[in-house]
């Protein structure tokens, strides 16, 4: 966890934390696109809701300095950090950012046509 804690601030102090991360080399590519970045997210996606099925709580970091994870994980340079995912329970007195609820309309986001 002090690993993960000099790339960044917001491990939340749980006991897990799972580095998702894409292979450059082998991801989908066309045309100069690669796929490597969605493909890790929809990983991590997938991971975060079967975590809150099981009843653990968890969040997408996405704020932390690649390149300490790189060094400190000795990752290779093809493989490419994409999230942070602390798991665990959060605390009976947690309190959530004023903005953790706050949504968009959905008419801000889609077209219907």
């Amino acid at each position: 966890m002090a690993k993960i804690d000099k790339a960044s601030p917001c491990r939340y102090n749980a006991p897990v934390c799972l580095i998702v991360s894409s292979n450059k080399d082998i991801a989908w590519k066309k045309d100069g696109y690669s796929t490597y970045e969605m493909d890790a997210c929809i990983v991590a996606t997938h991971m975060m809701l079967e975590a809150t099925n099981l009843g653990v709580d968890n969040i997408w970091i996405e704020m932390f300095d690649k390149d300490i994870i790189k060094k400190e994980f000795d990752l290779e340079m093809n493989i490419e950090p994409i999230c942070l995912i602390p798991l665990g329970y959060k605390a009976d007195d947690c309190t959530s950012s004023p903005l953790h609820l706050k949504r968009k309309n959905i008419q801000d986001m889609v077209i219907y046509k």
